[in-house]
């Protein structure tokens, strides 16, 4: 109502409507005034009344916002006509697979079976509905379902360990014990990229979590050489603090020969000293660990400096727990010279009370 009111208003004031909306008609250039100075003034002066303005709609993405699983977060705006029919295409199939799977809910594998959807599987799993979807399905699915959807998603397993919503989908797949293996042997030679990945580094630990000790100890070995970035890596040390747990001492003997240069400085480092504490509680009476434990209690100053650190006095506590006598013998003997003192530190007291 408000607009036509304007409309009226302008016709009414010899203003004549253009597509953007009205045109003053003393603001047109004067037949006998055509510079281009004056044209662009009265351009300038041209503004839309509030509410008839018409602004610049954005290109439309590919799967629009419902599709908010794509790896990288945003799908590639359309930029032809033949882009937009692979764009329509896509939406179809995809909309149709998951229409298929719903059909007949979480306790119907049979559509999960469907050669038409299993293709489909590696885009739909993508997805954050798809990967809902799949996870339901898998909860309830049988050993034979399992592996058509593992067969489906293998050739794209090492992607999609390191996806969002995709990485759900494998750790329920790799709660099947038939297939855990399969998939953990195609996760072989991405081990340390998964390990470093904020979604791949669960996988992992699933995948080491299910498989027999001699797959363990394989994916394990690629950490060779890597073990101190991975140790000071946000991701990276749950993945080795799960090996330790996991695979036997002498599987792990890598791991403390590589730590042992920079034992110190693990110590007291924020992610770092987590996976000496897990070398401690699981590998105390390894012969390579007590010589790296012992270059950190061979000085004084040293032991005292993690006693009252915030990260160091975990490996304290933990090796006063787990070590050895003479490990507890040398840390009392600190504490017990000035006791008062580490007493009112936050962090030594805590290695006082243990």
């Amino acid at each position: 109502m408000a607009t036509d009111a304007y409309t009226s208003a302008c016709t009414n004031s010899m203003v004549s409507l253009t597509p953007w909306g009205p045109w003053p008609c003393f603001l047109s250039p004067s037949p006998l005034d055509s510079s281009a100075t004056a044209r662009a003034a009265a351009m300038a002066q041209l503004r839309p009344p509030p509410g008839l303005e018409r602004p610049e709609l954005p290109l439309p993405t590919l799967l629009g916002a419902r599709d908010k699983g794509c790896q990288q977060g945003k799908r590639p705006l359309l930029k032809s006509m033949s882009s937009m029919s692979t764009a329509c295409s896509e939406i179809a199939d995809y909309e149709e697979v998951l229409s298929t799977i719903n059909r007949g809910g979480a306790d119907n594998q049979l559509e999960l079976m469907d050669p038409a959807v299993l293709v489909q599987l590696p885009k739909v799993a993508r997805s954050e509905a798809g990967a809902a979807v799949l996870t339901k399905c898998l909860a309830t699915a049988t050993s034979a379902v399992a592996a058509e959807v593992a067969a489906a998603v293998m050739a794209d397993l090492p992607a999609l360990a390191c996806d969002a919503h995709g990485s759900a989908v494998i750790l329920e797949l790799l709660n099947f014990p038939e297939q855990s293996r399969v998939l953990a042997a195609r996760l072989r030679g991405s081990v340390v990229k998964l390990t470093k990945d904020k979604h791949g580094c669960w996988v992992l630990q699933r995948a080491l979590e299910r498989v027999p000790s001699d797959m363990q100890a394989t994916l394990a070995s690629e950490l060779k050489g890597k073990v101190v970035s991975c140790s000071m890596h946000m991701h990276g040390n749950f993945v080795l603090q799960k090996c330790v747990e996991l695979l036997p001492p002498a599987a792990m003997s890598f791991t403390v020969a590589e730590l042992a240069a920079s034992s110190s400085e693990m110590a007291v480092h924020v992610y770092g000293c987590r996976v000496l504490q897990r070398l401690i509680e699981h590998c105390s009476h390894e012969r390579q660990l007590s010589v790296l434990l012992a270059s950190l209690l061979d000085s004084e100053l040293r032991l005292a400096k993690l006693v009252a650190d915030p990260y160091g006095n975990n490996v304290i506590r933990a090796l006063m727990q787990h070590g050895s006598a003479e490990h507890a013998r040398r840390v009392m003997a600190l504490l017990s010279s000035d006791a008062v003192t580490f007493a009112k530190s936050r962090h030594s007291s805590l290695v006082l009370e243990r």
